[in-house]
Formats: C-alpha cells, structure tokens, sequence
C-alpha cells in the first residue's frame, strides 16, 4: 500500500475515532437533566476560584524553585520523594551558515558535523 493510501487510512481512522466520541457525548448529554447540568455547573462554579488560586500558587512556588536549581547545578528530589526539579544543561548550539563557510576554507570542520535521523509527524491540515 502507498504512503497516500496509508494516509487515508489513516484518516479515516482518525474520523471515526472522533464521529465514536461526538455519538458517546451525545448519548451522556441526552441523560443529563436541567437539573443535573445546573448543579454541575453549581459545582464547576464553586471549584474554578479555587482552583486558580491553587494554579496561581503552583506558577509561583515553581517560579522560584527552577532558578535555584539552576543556580544549584544539579537535580533536587524532595523530602518526601515524589517530586524531582531535574536539572538540564543548557543547550549547544552552533551557527549552521558560518560553519558550512568554514568548512570550504577548513575542510576538517566537517569531521564534527553530525547529521540526526530523519523523524515524521503527522498533522492535519
């Protein structure tokens, strides 16, 4: 089978997997009464404030972990175990125009150059 071929497959898949899920909310939404959404909405209402404040806390306490970390220069497991800041080295990068130029005048340059695997994602369009 072609590559269109598989993606069309592909796709069709893909459709069927969201027709599944709009037909599996349909049915969930036609046993709820208007009562029930209200008090679900009653209850969303009720937890949303709360659940900022906890998003704004997490934002700031994270804010002020990463940069100790970073100045640490290591990973830190806390007390309890259950959470790890890892700690990434900065990455390297290199100017690919300027060591391409080099590399016609120092030909030795392209012993260093390392070319990655291709890799595929597949999107909508």
């Amino acid at each position: 089978m072609s590559i269109p071929e598989l993606l069309d497959q592909l796709d069709d898949l893909q459709l069927q997997k969201d027709a599944l899920q709009k037909e599996q909310q349909a049915l969930m939404d036609s046993v709820l009464t208007p009562e029930i959404i209200a008090k679900l909405d009653d209850i969303r209402a009720e937890f949303e404030p709360k659940l900022e404040q906890v998003n704004t806390n997490i934002q700031a306490l994270e804010g002020e972990i990463k940069p100790l970390v970073v100045e640490a220069g290591e990973s830190v497991r806390s007390k309890n175990g259950t959470l790890l800041a890892v700690y990434v080295n900065g990455r390297t990068s290199w100017d690919s125009k300027k060591l391409e130029g080099l590399m016609m005048v120092i030909p030795q340059v392209q012993d260093a150059r390392k070319v990655g695997e291709p890799s595929v994602t597949i999107r909508r369009s």
